[in-house]
């Protein structure tokens, strides 16, 4: 993976898909960015158990879960299928959606034509022995849905690219065996106002990062799916992030010696900024990308350069002057934003 070009080529990629997002705002017959490289693009979706953790927001006692979507360069064959949109929360997000705004549901029936470009479990293709691997963690109220289109074009020019839901973050997460759960809206202003809350969530979301890196090496050893054995290049590690997940991306990227670069979108050093700069030393290329109307955007520049000043080796900031907080993704491609949940 070469850090620089990895920058950069998300920085136009971030730009195009914003693009898309005025063109096709409105429209209700919507098909996902179709990705621009060379390969195809499959997809398959793991369910993790971390018995060693225990799930904090739960009233129960249970262990830590995590599913993760995987989008990787595949070799698309006759028999294979699409994955459709939202596969396993579409229909609970069209109920939670029309409650919140009052209105039928039948006004998001839309959401089922949407198409994607990732067939599911198709074989990895053997093109190269082994791909680069990113590892994203969406923000507060996302999931991993909404990052489809990054996910699929970064997968056709040869990543394998990990998008973690974790259950009361994500905005709706399935388990394995069926069980819905929503996100803890509390967790939105609490980080925001708490600092002890933030730097919790902050442990415990980098220790998510952590366990699924640890899980896709045990992976790339046997994979039970037989799609990923000794394919994935452990030495080629990025990370990515949005909003709350773009800190923890930066974190981890700081602290984690096996990541190679980082890139946040509009985020930054969070919860105390410099007790953040002690704990979080930067010495690994990495990219903020901000959006200019973000309201915060004056304070969030200011606070990434005093962290690590823009001109620093290997260190990038791009504003994106017509950028707003979540036009990074596919959630205002997908929802108008007045009716985002």
């Amino acid at each position: 993976m070469t850090k620089k070009s990895l920058f950069f080529y998300i920085a136009l990629l971030i730009i195009v898909a914003i693009g898309l997002r005025y063109y096709f705002f409105g429209k209700r017959d919507i098909s996902l960015h179709a990705p621009r490289g060379s390969f195809g693009v499959g997809t398959a979706v793991y369910y993790f158990t971390e018995n060693n953790r225990e799930e904090i927001h739960s009233l129960n006692k249970e262990a830590r879960k995590l599913v993760v979507q995987l989008w990787y360069p595949a070799k698309i064959g006759s028999g294979d299928k699409l994955y459709p949109f939202m596969a396993d929360i579409k229909d609970h997000i069209k109920k939670k959606m029309s409650r919140k705004i009052n209105k039928s549901i039948d006004r998001y029936a839309y959401l089922d034509t949407v198409t994607t470009h990732a067939y599911l479990n198709a074989p990895i293709d053997l093109q190269r022995n082994k791909f680069p691997l990113i590892l994203f963690s969406t923000g507060l109220g996302s999931n991993r849905h909404l990052f489809s289109s990054y996910a699929q074009e970064l997968a056709s020019h040869g990543y394998i690219v990990a998008i973690i839901d974790r259950p009361y973050a994500s905005n709706v997460v399935m388990l394995e065996n069926g069980t819905i759960i929503e996100e803890d809206r509390s967790l939105r202003t609490d980080i925001v106002k708490n600092e002890e809350t933030c730097e919790r969530e902050m442990k415990l979301w980098l220790g998510d990062l952590s366990y699924v890196l640890d899980q896709l090496e045990m992976i790339n050893r046997k994979d039970s799916k037989n799609i990923f054995t000794n394919h994935i290049d452990l030495s080629e590690i990025g990370v990515m992030g949005h909003s709350f997940g773009g800190s923890v991306a930066l974190a981890f990227c700081a602290s984690d010696k096996r990541c190679k670069a980082g890139i946040s979108f509009d985020s930054g050093p969070i919860c105390n900024e410099k007790k953040f700069g002690q704990m979080f030393v930067l010495n690994k290329p990495f990219m903020f990308l901000l959006a200019g109307k973000n309201l915060m955007a004056i304070k969030l520049r200011a606070a990434i350069d005093t962290y690590s000043p823009v001109g620093k080796k290997d260190v990038y900031k791009l504003t994106i002057s017509h950028a707003d907080h979540n036009s990074f993704g596919d959630s205002q491609l997908i929802f108008p934003s007045r009716f985002y949940i």
